[in-house]
């Protein structure tokens, strides 16, 4: 029998010894985090009760959703038109929101139709928010807000509606006739419940509410002497009273708009200025048209504005003018084309004239672009810009030169 080494045992001893430090080292470790990972996911249920009505009002299962039908896979373009008559478009992002006389559709970029909504409207006007899209029923009570994956809202007024709006934050301004006033103004807040109502005697012609939802100008008109006099008036939902007024004498309000996502400055458009205004209705830039006539108009919310000035009121001599958020002149350019629509998508404008759609950046730069053929109808969303033939939806992608 083999002779053990006396010094053998003393080996074995010590890393037997390490081999069960180890060994408890790592069922301790377990053990943590074992702990660690109950304690977490009580804290995020505890969490998620505690916050649930915040998590509502984010919609985070609208974003979610409408995040999975904009990426949702479809057969590409063209498709082919729903029945009925087509009465406009607008963008959602970079989807696209078509209107016919019954219903509501919404395509993503992939061709799919990721939503239909009967809008049951006789003279149905549509508006985007970039995640939402407002339909209400001029002349009607019918008035509803749909995202890319479903309904968010429907309402039938007490009395027919003549103007509505929807705002970046989701806030709805709907006006009304009323009961014993001239106009009632009703705001919604995103979870679609009444934060402010108000009367007035004042013909009410156009609302725009503020980017993050705490107020909103109200745009009236009056007949004075054979000459149309406007009024802005601005709001704050958390005072009784108006925060300021501002006159604007023998001219017509063609758009309003906040501009920005902090500020809360008021862009307008009249049919002789362009102007900005502060919350406190100081006026703080403006752009004179110098005795043009205003043939069309596209702004958005970041603050640029195209217009195109008409020198005699025929359309035949127009002016396409781009100016910045600040209402500095960028560029005028003469067109020597008629023009049937001029709409604004993500850093480029589109005309449509002559059935060719002729895109242009903020610098008027032309932007290269696909031919389109047969069209009669165009929407920019985003980067893409769709057109309508007789038949089809079609889509063709913008490189843009520079962004707004």
């Amino acid at each position: 029998m083999k002779k053990r080494d006396r010094y053998e045992q003393f080996d074995q001893e010590p890393q037997a010894d390490e081999l069960a430090r180890v060994r408890k080292k790592k069922q301790r470790k377990r053990f943590w985090q074992k702990v660690f990972a109950l304690v977490l996911a009580g804290a995020v249920v505890w969490g998620l009760l505690f916050l649930r009505k915040d998590i509502a009002r984010l919609d985070l299962g609208m974003h979610l959703g409408d995040l999975v039908a904009s990426y949702a896979s479809g057969d590409g373009f063209p498709v082919d038109l729903p029945a009925g008559q087509v009465l406009n478009t607008a963008p959602l992002g970079k989807d696209l929101v078509l209107m016919t006389d019954t219903a509501l559709t919404v395509y993503n970029s992939q061709g799919k139709a990721t939503g239909i909504y009967e809008h049951g409207c006789t003279n149905p006007i549509c508006l985007t928010n970039g995640d939402r899209v407002l339909t209400y029923d001029r002349g009607g009570k019918r008035l509803q807000v749909n995202s890319r994956s479903g309904q968010l809202f429907d309402q039938a007024m007490d009395y027919t509606i003549s103007a509505a709006n929807i705002g970046a934050s989701g806030h709805v301004a709907v006006v009304t006739d009323a009961k014993y006033y001239t106009n009632c103004i009703t705001v919604y807040d995103q979870e679609y419940d009444e934060i402010y109502i108000r009367e007035t005697a004042e013909l009410i012609t156009g609302v725009s509410l503020e980017t993050k939802g705490g107020g909103m100008a109200v745009a009236g008109i009056d007949a004075n002497g054979g000459r149309l006099d406007s009024t802005i008036t601005l709001f704050d939902f958390t005072l009784e009273d108006p925060i300021a007024k501002i006159d604007v004498a023998d001219q017509v309000i063609l758009s309003m708009e906040y501009i920005g996502r902090e500020s809360a400055l008021l862009q307008v458009i009249t049919d002789q200025q362009a102007f900005l205004a502060d919350r406190q209705g100081k006026i703080v830039s403006t752009f004179g048209f110098d005795g043009l006539f205003v043939n069309r108009f596209a702004n958005n919310r970041e603050g640029g504005i195209f217009l195109l000035l008409d020198q005699l009121g025929d359309g035949n001599r127009l002016q396409l003018v781009s100016l910045d958020e600040k209402l500095d002149l960028v560029k005028a350019l003469p067109l020597q084309q008629r023009v049937q629509d001029m709409r604004l998508g993500d850093g480029f404008l589109c005309l449509f004239s002559g059935g060719n759609a002729l895109c242009y950046s903020p610098l008027l730069e032309e932007i290269p672009s696909p031919g389109a053929e047969d069209w009669y109808h165009i929407q920019p969303a985003g980067q893409n810009l769709y057109g309508i033939t007789a038949d089809t939806i079609e889509l063709l992608q913008i490189e843009t030169l520079s962004a707004f």
